[in-house]
């Protein structure tokens, strides 16, 4: 009996094993098809961005107001547009903001909104040295505080298919702070109790919002291929596969049980 068992055991690991492969078939069918102008998706991309700035105060707020709306917007299209092309995707940029009849395997990307943020972040730096003797005690452990600041750059995006119920709105974002280098230390009370302080302070500036238009929208291509292929493999295999696929930064398809560099989906 136990070796009918153990048979059996077999008999559904292979099966699971197989039914696994013929799975991630589908979603490498996808990225090679992606590889052929014939069997490629389009994507229609649209600019109907409106454009916010938000600042809750600090001495270098006012660089959110420095950047430039459009050369933001255009630096993020372009990436979003190159990345897309690289992953084999058939690009196309519409100059107005109508409305679409999309066929099958047409898609409509629109950039619906872009916000530029600049709040303080408190941030700490904890040193356990004694600055004179360099010797680690657990009473020579210091917590020192800074606000620095941070610049986000949020985005979000709508997404249409030629199924009529198939609306989102994608969001997306990335942000950078001011950079510090050096240190704060302090000693002991029986040592002085005195405060060294030398570090550099680096404040973000307006090209680094241009930096982060530039990845998000590189992002925002892997995102939506990550998208359209578990759409892909959801739809092949009638929602049976529970596995989320991502392709890498070599092209390659690899298997996660959880979502991997995919977009927040708001609705």
């Amino acid at each position: 009996m136990r070796k009918i068992f153990e048979k059996i055991f077999v008999l559904l690991a292979l099966c699971a094993s197989f039914y696994a492969q013929a799975q991630e078939k589908i979603a490498k069918n996808f990225a090679s098809m992606q590889n052929n102008s014939s069997f490629s998706y389009t994507i229609y991309l649209q600019d109907k961005c409106s454009f916010l700035r938000t600042q809750t105060g600090g001495p270098n707020a006012v660089v959110v107001y420095k950047v430039k709306e459009q050369w933001l917007k255009e630096q993020f299209l372009l990436d979003l547009q190159d990345g897309l092309y690289s992953l084999g995707f058939n690009v196309v940029i519409l100059k107005d903001s109508l409305k679409r009849t999309l066929k099958d395997k047409e898609f409509l990307l629109s950039l619906e909104q872009m916000e530029l943020e600049f709040s303080l972040l408190r941030d700490s730096i904890t040193t356990e040295y004694d600055y004179l003797t360099g010797i680690k005690t657990p009473d020579s452990k210091n917590k020192f505080y800074k606000n620095i600041g941070n610049m986000a750059l949020n985005v979000w995006l709508g997404f249409h298919s030629s199924q009529a119920d198939e609306e989102h709105i994608f969001y997306i974002d990335q942000n950078v702070s001011d950079y510090i280098e050096g240190f704060i230390e302090k000693n002991k009370p029986e040592n002085g109790d005195t405060l060294f302080v030398n570090y550099s302070h680096t404040y973000v500036n307006a090209n680094d919002a241009y930096l982060l238009a530039k990845d998000l929208g590189t992002a925002s291509s892997v995102c939506l291929f990550n998208y359209l292929l578990n759409r892909y493999v959801f739809l092949e295999s009638e929602g049976k596969d529970e596995n989320y696929y991502c392709i890498e930064a070599d092209k390659s398809i690899t298997t996660h049980s959880t979502p991997q560099d995919n977009f927040d989906i708001i609705k």
